[in-house]
């Protein structure tokens, strides 16, 4: 039987008990760049006594099964008392999304590593795989940081990052730690989804004169659903030694998880992403989005697959 349990740290470090969790959902999807926690608790503790106590605690750890799946910041806390039932609602994203939070130095940058753009910040518990890579970077004014480890991490490998663990920032994409297979007997429901919100037909590319005609790109797959949407924009100076990847990196990102595959089960294996999961005619598909929730009625993990120009 799985164990939930939550723990309120205060700004000088010390933790509070484990507090008993009512409700609770924990995600984690590979195009967000942190993980996302909801919850609701009992607040009857003595550590919740006084309507002081949201403003008393600067982040919140979350355990499946004594092990750690969230560390981060507290977006929301609320914290309710009617006749003296205490309940306290909480929502925090993992400290990842701090990197949305911050600008990076506008302007083209040369011989950029994921550790000199990610450590240019003392950010609180954000990690990085060690790489000596480089690549140029050009950074738009008001960019942020998420997007600069985005462009370099296509520049680099071709990928899209995302979080490993609690807080740690992927942009290479390794072999499976976890490889789950469930036959029908194990899964709760499953399914297919296509969503082309995001499809776009055509795009069109400046040159270095505002001439357009040069660079374009066309996407057969928006076409084949009958979808016609035009996008002009200018030369873009992220990719101004390789001009055409910029237009594959925009359709590529226009097509992000236009495809999914899901399925849902009791229980939950602390998957990560990209680990290995077989269900149907999925075999060894790489899971792109882990969906845990419980309540007293037991708790269920909604897993999802990605058909997109990112999937490895």
């Amino acid at each position: 039987m799985t164990s939930v349990s939550a723990i309120f740290v205060r700004p000088d470090g010390e933790e509070s008990k484990t507090i008993r969790v009512l409700n609770f959902s924990f995600e984690k999807e590979s195009y967000m760049p942190y993980t996302k926690l909801s919850m609701t608790f009992s607040a009857n503790e003595a550590l919740f006594n006084s309507f002081d106590s949201p403003f008393d605690y600067s982040y919140v750890m979350f355990y499946l099964n004594d092990e750690c799946v969230h560390k981060g910041i507290i977006d929301d806390f609320k914290l309710t008392d009617e006749s003296g039932v205490k309940i306290g609602i909480l929502k925090s994203r993992g400290f990842t999304s701090l990197l949305l939070d911050n600008h990076y130095e506008p302007g083209m940058h040369t011989n950029i590593s994921i550790d000199n753009l990610i450590d240019c910040y003392n950010l609180p518990f954000v990690e990085h795989e060690p790489s000596t890579d480089t690549s140029y970077i050009y950074v738009k004014p008001n960019s942020s940081m998420w997007d600069a480890v985005v462009n370099l991490s296509y520049k680099l490998y071709g990928t899209y990052p995302y979080i490993k663990g609690q807080n740690m920032v992927k942009m290479t994409i390794d072999a499976p730690e976890k490889t789950l297979e469930f036959d029908e007997s194990r899964i709760f429901f499953k399914g297919s989804e296509i969503n082309t919100r995001r499809l776009v037909s055509d795009f069109y590319m400046a040159d270095i004169d505002d001439t357009y005609g040069n660079f374009y790109h066309e996407n057969i797959q928006a076409k084949q659903k009958k979808i016609i949407r035009n996008r002009y924009f200018d030369l873009d100076q992220r990719f101004l030694y390789e001009p055409e990847k910029a237009l594959h990196f925009r359709n590529t990102m226009q097509s992000r998880a236009w495809k999914r595959y899901f399925i849902a089960y009791n229980g939950t294996n602390k998957e990560d992403l990209f680990d290995a999961v077989s269900f149907g005619n999925i075999v060894n598909g790489r899971i792109r989005a882990i969906k845990v929730t419980g309540d007293k009625n037991g708790i269920q993990t909604e897993l999802s697959v990605y058909e997109d120009l990112f999937t490895p």
